[in-house]
């Protein structure tokens, strides 16, 4: 028996030693794809989602991408150890709080490098080489930066410190940069010490700047410009909109809590910028929009969660013959004063993307009737439109008769002239994921299948093919790529497989064990048993018989 014991307790250690093996192998396993599983988009690029291994990358790779990896701390011994000689290095949302102070001294040809999306609070001076062009620290914890951080770049050309803490304005700041955004931060002032005079695109929104004098900065050949309200009431008080001639694209952020309202100077000190292109209002209470009619070739106007104490008046847009696109997003009641205004919408006849998003819309009369097509009777509201957006909160119903006569007007907008040409780069959205005003009664992507077969009688023209409906995409170039690494391989599922198959390889070696066992057992019981003779026949039948037990005598 207990050489029995003896054979069990070696097999229960096979066991455990096979169990061990398989957990071993599987984390060896885990941990080799760990190291490897990096995409190649192409030759000199890598897609990580790890810091790799060397013998892992190729030796032509000049641009490596990591994401999502828990870093932790960046050391030059891990940079040495790439053995690459990168020009661009993205670390975004990786972690880290720490950078050794020469982690990257020998990336002497490195000139971009994105480390957004981390928890570093101190950037060491003397980190970046002279070649470096564009730099992304945003949404980091940084509070302040060394005076000599970037005074050494003199080829850096876009420094993203948005999305941190710094309470003042970066300084010594080299004179080539072009493209600087330094918003939501907790900048109080902007000294005027800064000269930028090559500078093409500032975003300073969302801070608490209480003084600025931007005529000291020399930025005459902005391109693009973003401000808070209150900054730009201290630029009108300055006068310093009147040197921006190039300014393109302007956005103004407002905080509504400030009771505060955009007076007609405080926008008219913009009207100088003749070339304006877009221009862009957000959470803002304004007296009047009425600088609009200065702006002959703007583009793309938004007027989002935009109040405007003042009716509007039929001229309200007749200096903006080139509108292509407007955004009323939030903005109920102007929206409804637009749509509703047949004279306004005629002036619009270049519009060709229009959103009003949340903005309480209760019926579609305002949908043309025909497009790109040359009324006898006068210009035509809304002739070109393409694109609508008016997604999100709406009062009128899906089934009402008159929406589906405008949705199926605004299908056959481009038939008119052409009833056997398919439509092109035709969207209406009509409401978002999150609505249900309409999902009560249909499903999303098919809102406008609903009513189709009655827009033959409706129109006159016969339906060919179903129309675009525009829904959100929630993934992106980049995602998909990311999804890809990420979809062989996942801790959880691979942790959880390991465990079934150590769990069933111990049960399997233990029913062995078990039936080996028996099977010795009931054997060495079966050879150990003694055969007795039967006596009980023969008793029987003595005592039945006495004339055989005389005779034996």
């Amino acid at each position: 028996m207990k050489a029995f014991a003896v054979y069990y307790l070696l097999l229960s250690l096979f066991a455990v030693g096979i169990s061990q093996t398989i957990k071993d192998n599987g984390s060896s396993k885990g941990s080799s794809k760990f190291q490897t599983n990096c995409a190649f988009p192409t030759s000199t690029s890598a897609l990580c989602t790890h810091w790799p291994n060397a013998k892992s990358l190729n030796k032509e790779v000049v641009s490596l991408t990591i994401t999502m990896a828990n870093i932790g701390r960046v050391s030059s011994s891990m940079i040495i150890n790439l053995d690459l000689n990168l020009i661009g290095l993205q670390m975004a949302k990786c972690n880290i709080s720490y950078i050794e102070p020469d982690a990257f001294s020998t990336l002497v040809s490195l000139k971009e490098i994105n480390l957004s999306g981390n928890r570093l609070a101190y950037i060491p001076p003397g980190l970046f080489a002279n070649t470096i062009v564009k730099i992304d620290l945003s949404n980091n914890n940084l509070e302040n930066l060394d005076g000599s951080l970037f005074q050494e770049l003199q080829h850096l050309n876009v420094l993203d410190l948005s999305g941190n803490r710094l309470s003042s304005f970066p300084i010594n700041l080299p004179r080539v940069l072009t493209h600087l955004y330094l918003e939501s931060n907790l900048i109080t002032e902007v000294q005027s010490v800064v000269r930028l005079s090559n500078l093409q695109h500032l975003n300073l929104c969302q801070n608490r700047i209480n003084r600025l004098k931007f005529t000291e900065m020399g930025c005459s050949k902005l391109h693009s410009l973003c401000l808070d309200d209150g900054v730009v009431r201290l630029i009108h008080a300055d006068a310093g909109f009147h040197q921006l001639v190039s300014l393109q694209e302007f956005t103004i952020k407002g905080q509504k809590s400030r009771n505060e309202k955009l007076a007609v100077e405080h926008l008219r000190s913009i009207g100088g910028c003749t070339k304006l292109q877009k221009l862009r209002i957000e959470r803002c209470d304004l007296v009047s929009l009425e600088i609009l009619a200065q702006f002959s070739e703007l583009e793309t106007l938004g007027l989002k969660e935009v109040y405007v104490e003042t009716t509007l008046s039929p001229y309200f847009f007749n200096g903006c013959s080139n509108l292509r696109t407007l955004d009323l997003t939030g903005s109920a009641l102007l929206a409804q004063s637009i749509l509703g205004n047949q004279d306004i919408r005629i002036k619009l006849q270049k519009l060709r993307t229009l959103t009003a998003r949340d903005c309480n819309i209760d019926n579609l009369n305002w949908i043309p009737e025909r497009i790109d097509v040359t009324s006898p009777s006068g210009p035509l509201p809304f002739p070109s439109l393409l694109n609508v957006d008016i997604s999100g909160d709406n009062n009128f119903n899906c089934n009402d008769q008159h929406v589906k006569q405008a949705l199926c007007r605004f299908d056959n907008l481009k038939r008119t002239e052409n009833p056997q040409g398919k439509i092109v780069n035709r969207k209406f959205i009509l409401e978002n994921a999150n609505n249900t005003n309409c999902r009560q009664q249909m499903a999303a992507q098919s809102i406008l299948q609903m009513n189709f077969n009655d827009c033959e009688e409706e129109t006159g023209f016969p339906y060919s093919g179903q129309p675009d409906i525009a829904t959100p995409s929630s993934k992106t170039d980049g995602e998909s790529v990311t999804e890809e690494i990420f979809k062989p391989r996942t801790d959880d599922e691979e942790a959880h497989s390991y465990t079934i198959y150590i769990v069933l390889g111990v049960l399997l070696i233990l029913f062995i064990v078990l039936v080996v066992l028996a099977f010795y057992y009931f054997k060495k019981r079966r050879s150990q048993t003694v055969k007795v003779p039967d006596c009980s026949t023969t008793t029987k039948q003595s005592f039945d018989n006495p004339q055989s037990i005389q005779s034996e005598v």
